[in-house]
């Protein structure tokens, strides 16, 4: 049956391989798996490099899988809102003289109008929770980088679809590359630093890359 042959039997070595790296993302799958519900306060810095750039403070609210209301802030006032609700997308902006508001029906909207970075509502919950969002696949490698880091590698079809860099002592994320239907980079994501609220370990800071050059 020609339409079989490219289904092998696996060797004993792959066969570890594998079952290493489904291990690994089992791990980073339940990480803060009981925090799904929180807000916080920080600092938010947009350049998408067609519009001015924002260095504001931040409020959030989150909650898994997809619930999001992020409010920026100038000189302590609300200038900019956006929320997802699990079915639409909201967003004002009240710099304008008049009240620039959108409504965009969406159970799990990507931000690209807005910051012009493919991500989706559920990637921010995930990474403000400090946990990874896992694309959908049918296979999971595990290599090592130059630098010693392990890298998972997220395959769907063929396909890649997302590479994990994890800490080659810790199970701790140091980024994460999503990559289109063509395999080409959509956006990268990475942590720099830790910290403990609540007794959950998040991030210190979440820097956001689009293959556009947005950030």
């Amino acid at each position: 049956m020609p339409a079989c042959t490219a289904l092998q039997k696996q060797t004993p070595q792959q066969h570890a391989a594998e079952q290493a790296a489904r291990s690994l993302l089992s791990r980073l799958s339940a990480t803060n798996e009981n925090l799904q519900h929180f807000k916080g306060i920080g600092r938010i810095q947009l350049d998408t490099g067609s519009a001015a750039v924002v260095n504001e403070r931040v409020v959030w609210a989150a909650a898994m899988p997809s619930k999001l209301s992020v409010v920026v802030l100038a000189s302590g006032l609300p200038v900019l809102k956006f929320a997802s609700d699990g079915q639409y997308l909201y967003f004002v902006d009240m710099r304008t003289a008049r009240d620039a508001f959108h409504k965009i029906r969406s159970s799990d909207p990507r931000l690209d109008r807005l910051i012009s970075i493919p991500v989706r509502s559920s990637d921010i919950v995930m990474l403000l929770a400090g946990r990874v969002p896992i694309r959908k696949h049918s296979k999971a490698q595990l290599t090592t980088a130059d630098s010693g880091s392990r890298i998972l590698v997220l395959e769907n079809w063929w396909r890649v679809v997302q590479k994990i860099h994890v800490d080659a002592q810790q199970d701790e994320v140091q980024s994460v590359e999503f990559f289109d239907g063509q395999q080409q980079p959509a956006y990268r994501v990475q942590f720099a630093g830790r910290q403990t609220a609540a007794l959950y370990r998040i991030p210190r800071q979440i820097r956001i890359t689009g293959s556009s050059g947005a950030r």
